[in-house]
């Protein structure tokens, strides 16, 4: 028992180290983005963080065509927080300010609620937190007694898919309708996504260099290979029914049914870029990235 637990705060403890080790400066930066026959077309690059240069920005998440949320660290505060980017008018909100950390924020589907994971006052802590959109209570966790949460991502309403930090992370399909844990499989990355039918895509690393991009059958509960990701990338989104990756400065799509390797769309080192890695996209063609 006493092996356990020593095992067990190890590995609560190296949840706060990654998020720690994660806040070195990023930037965020939007695009208008469409498809010229086999390419991207970018243009009206846009700058976003400006209030919190050379800092932490993350994560970002689009609430609706116009407005995202994103995981900042200003300087001169000691913990993360959630804010609100409006893109047109270039002005900013906070959202979250709380003595604990909190990270990831999206939407949840169908209500009017928003998660983040949250490291919480014990510094170990990790829970997926919901709170309302308008921000008239303090929220509360889901799952409770789940306290190893790394990185989720909603599947619908009720059911959300987890990446759960351990040794290995494992990937669990958590249900709010019964505080169900459902355990998947493991050896996973924080990449996730759905396709427009519903299924979850989600990054397996079978050794150090090897990592696929899968698809989860949600009625079975079983997984297949869609294709191998490009060498040391795990972060992806659905752009126009297809998968996009970034790999260094250039982006790369792949059918969805990964019927065809992937193919070179867009290098961004036009735009001073060096290094991307996450993405989001909204319906109105605007492509936000983090470098």
């Amino acid at each position: 028992m006493r092996k356990h637990s020593l095992l067990s705060a190890l590995l609560l403890g190296l949840i706060f180290t990654i998020q720690l080790s994660a806040q070195d400066p990023h930037d965020l930066y939007s695009f208008n983005i469409k498809n010229v026959g086999d390419q991207i077309s970018l243009s009206n690059p846009k700058f976003l963080n400006s209030f919190n240069t050379d800092g932490y920005n993350n994560q970002p998440h689009f609430t609706n065509t116009k407005s995202l949320y994103l995981t900042s660290l200003l300087k001169g505060t000691q913990q993360t927080d959630i804010y609100s980017l409006n893109l047109y008018t270039r002005t900013k909100s906070q959202v979250t300010k709380t003595p604990e950390a909190e990270y990831s924020p999206q939407l949840r589907p169908g209500t009017v609620a928003f998660n983040c994971v949250r490291v919480e006052s014990d510094g170990k802590t990790q829970r997926l937190w919901q709170f309302p959109t308008n921000q008239s209570s303090q929220g509360k966790p889901l799952f409770p007694e789940v306290k190893n949460v790394g990185y989720y991502h909603w599947l619908d309403s009720d059911r959300a898919a987890l990446f759960l930090v351990g040794e290995p992370h494992s990937l669990a399909i958590g249900d709010t309708r019964n505080n169900s844990i459902s355990t998947i499989t493991s050896n996973i990355g924080r990449g996730m996504a759905s396709t427009p039918d519903g299924q979850l895509l989600f990054i397996q690393k079978l050794s150090d260099t090897t990592w696929y991009i899968k698809k989860l059958d949600s009625s079975s509960g079983k997984s297949t290979i869609v294709i191998e990701t490009l060498k040391g990338s795990e972060d992806f989104i659905i752009f126009d029914g297809k998968i996009l990756m970034a790999n260094g400065t250039k982006l790369f799509t792949c059918p969805l049914d990964g019927t065809k390797s992937w193919t070179e769309v867009a290098d961004l080192s036009v735009y001073g870029l060096q290094k991307i890695t996450r993405m989001a996209f909204n319906k109105d063609r605007v492509l936000v990235v983090v470098d």
